[in-house]
Formats: C-alpha cells, structure tokens, sequence
C-alpha cells in the first residue's frame, strides 16, 4: 500500500492504515517494518526523511512509526517553504537581471581548462605606420580607372 499524495490528510490516513497493520505484526522489534513504512510514503518526502534522520542521529531501528510520520510532516513543511522560495525568486528575477549584468558581480573561471565560457577573441597590436599604409593601398587599387576616349 503505497500514498502518493502530498496532502496532509491523505498522509494521515495512510499512518492510521499503515499503524492498524504495523502494531499487529510486532513492528516495534522488527526494524524492516518500519522501512517498509518510510518506502510507502511519497517519492519527494523519503530522501528528506533520510537526512533528517541522518541529522537528528536517528537510526531506523530506534525510531518508531509516530517519529517517522512526524518526520514525514516537517519534510513536508520544508518541502513547501523550498516551493514559496523558488516562486518567490521567479517573481523577483527581473529585479535581479540588472545586477547580474555588472562587471565587477561576474564570475570568471579560475583555470582555463574548465571553464566553459569563451574568452573574447584577442587582436595583434601593429604599428600604426604600417596600417596606415595598407589602408591606402588598399584605396588606390579599388578606385576605378576612368576612360577619356569612349567610343
């Protein structure tokens, strides 16, 4: 019996379920039950129980099902607030488009060989003297040579 539904009365409902048929088996001794427990909540709700278990320095077998259905609750919660934050960001971008765009706000590669961005391609310095003359050069040979006798 698997919930897949995020809504806090469906996740309540399938903890009654889910308790009426853990306590008949013993599955306050029995750690694999409780695992069973945690793989029958929602996708997006178990790698978070995992930390917060890792964080709170809880082991599976210690914890009973009522700790883990809290768990469950407050990931959640913090699945929620992450939500309103990623919106809040998107309503907000076009503000933030402008600072982004500063020189001195970019972000440039350390090493060159992993950077992914392009750099801007760099030009030779040559006398003066010398481009100068080309340029003319290059003028005298395009101009077109008039004809005086037409016929």
């Amino acid at each position: 019996m698997k919930c897949c539904s995020l809504n806090r009365k469906d996740l309540e409902k399938h903890y009654k379920k889910m308790a009426a048929k853990y306590y008949p088996l013993g599955g306050n001794n029995n750690p694999p039950l409780k695992q069973v427990f945690i793989a029958s909540l929602p996708d997006e709700l178990q790698p978070e129980i995992q930390r917060m278990m890792m964080t709170l320095r809880k082991e599976v077998g210690t914890t009973t099902i009522g700790e883990i259905y809290q768990l469950a609750l407050a990931a959640l919660d913090k699945l929620c607030e992450q939500q309103q934050m990623f919106k809040q960001l998107n309503k907000n971008s076009g503000k933030l488009k402008g600072a982004c765009n500063k020189s001195h706000l970019k972000i440039k590669c350390k090493e060159s060989g992993m950077c992914e961005c392009k750099p801007k391609k760099k030009t030779h310095w040559q006398p003066p003297a010398k481009t100068f003359h080309q340029k003319a050069f290059r003028r005298r040979r395009s101009k077109q040579k008039y004809r005086y006798f037409k016929r």
